[in-house]
């Protein structure tokens, strides 16, 4: 007999709340190794593959940074930012009722709700004919490929730089810059880039541009104009349709290079 069923329980998941609830488009299930992962109407729900798992603080931190890392992803494709509440262990007992067992340290908040507006995807050649079909379809295939790369240092660190970018819009461009930063240093510079990722000299420039030597409040160099502005809709949009299309490329170098 195993220890749930000795203890009258029959089922232990994970259970959560983000909003916005139409964050996704749909409901959206990640099979994991270890568990069911469904994102659903604002609900987060990790459904373990064994039967007689349990969750002990350890595992339930751990799940909390994997599926804030599920929603930086998503991040960088959506147009709105996210709160998530944490997790929360729900044991199933036997006669239907339910415990939700709630401790401080289990739910933490990640992120205040702000809405952007305006983002422009990269849809990749989804078979699809409907352009709400084809831009679920590059959705999905983004959120696949970066959780088949969750342990890669630059991966993770190129997530990091945008979300922190969407949460501090007065330093926007610092943030963004750092993913350009990243992806250079890694490929050796510029050219080694636009030869891996496909960015042409010309997007390479813009961004550099914006983001060193323009007179906006976000930039990087700000200190050194005495007048600034702040940068416009279409050009916050551009850079982040920039890095957001180095962090696609660099998730689809990853598929196409043998580890």
């Amino acid at each position: 007999m195993s220890d749930l069923q000795a203890s009258g329980e029959v089922e232990i998941y994970l259970e959560g709340d983000y909003i916005p609830s139409d964050y996704f488009d749909g409901p959206q299930v990640f099979h994991e190794s270890d568990a069911v992962v469904t994102f659903e109407n604002g609900k987060v729900r990790i459904s373990p593959n064994v039967k007689s798992c349990d969750y002990d603080h350890d595992a339930i931190r751990a799940w909390i940074a994997r599926i804030n890392y599920m929603l930086e992803l998503r991040q960088v494709i959506s147009t709105a930012l996210y709160t998530f509440n944490g997790l929360a262990k729900v044991k199933v007992f036997a006669d239907g009722h339910r415990v939700h067992d709630v401790s401080a340290e289990t739910r933490i908040i990640v992120r205040p709700r702000v809405m952007a507006t305006g983002v422009t995807l990269i849809p990749g050649s989804p078979q699809a004919e409907d352009p709400r079909e084809m831009e679920r379809v590059a959705h999905r295939t983004f959120m696949e490929r970066g959780l088949r790369h969750v342990s890669n240092e630059l991966a993770g660190k190129l997530i990091r730089s945008f979300s922190r970018a969407r949460k501090d819009p007065s330093n926007l461009l610092v943030h963004l810059y750092e993913i350009r930063d990243a992806v250079g240093q890694f490929f050796g510079g510029e050219k080694g880039v636009r030869e891996k990722l496909g960015v042409t000299r010309a997007e390479w420039s813009r961004f550099g541009q914006l983001a060193n030597d323009a007179p906006v409040s976000e930039s990087r160099h700000r200190g050194t104009h005495i007048e600034l502005r702040p940068a416009s809709e279409e050009e916050k949009l551009a850079a982040m349709g920039f890095a957001r299309r180095l962090i696609e490329a660099y998730f689809l170098y990853l598929e196409e290079t043998p580890s």
